[in-house]
């Protein structure tokens, strides 16, 4: 009899390591940082939602507005990634963390001007911009430790983008 719990224990270990999640405990904090995606980029569909969000975009003048807009969408995408990455789309991964890194960059201009408009709100958009800037540095830098050798260069671009967006804030 104890052998035989001792089997059910060996086992049910077993299947709790197994089951457990792959990855840092750094990709888990950076996901619990960034939105839901919703639909992913590789589903049929996906034109609908980037369309939605273009309008959006287009419709939305006010530069504070406009901001928090592209930082959501620009954290939404860098989310993307990662579960991109969880069904071995690395090539599709890689091109939408750079389009986060686009979106990041003009939410940093936009939030620029919003400053240049109403400069008592300067801390505000410093400080969500920085902490965008943060978590999606974090992600890139996870997704440089889970994505093949050959996306790694195209991931340094996502990099470089983001320490440009880190410069156009911070000044």
């Amino acid at each position: 009899m104890r052998r035989l719990v001792s089997v059910a224990l060996v086992v049910i270990a077993s299947a709790i390591v197994l089951v457990a999640p792959i990855g840092s405990a750094n990709e888990a904090a950076v996901l619990e940082d960034l939105p839901y995606p919703g639909i992913l980029v590789d589903h049929p569909l996906y034109f609908l939602k980037e369309t939605r969000d273009n309008a959006w975009l287009i419709l939305t003048r006010e530069p504070n507005l406009k901001s928090d807009l592209l930082r959501h969408i620009a954290d939404k995408k860098m989310s993307m990634t990662f579960m991109l990455t969880d069904k071995g789309k690395w090539n599709l991964a890689v091109q939408v963390a750079l389009e986060a890194e686009d979106d990041l960059q003009k939410a940093a201009e936009s939030a620029q001007e919003a400053i240049e408009e109403k400069p008592s709100d300067k801390h505000y958009f410093i400080e969500k911009t920085t902490a965008s800037i943060d978590v999606h540095n974090q992600a890139l830098a996870d997704l440089q430790r889970i994505v093949p050798q050959g996306e790694r260069d195209r991931l340094d671009e996502a990099l470089k983008v983001n320490e440009e967006t880190r410069k156009l804030i911070s000044n």
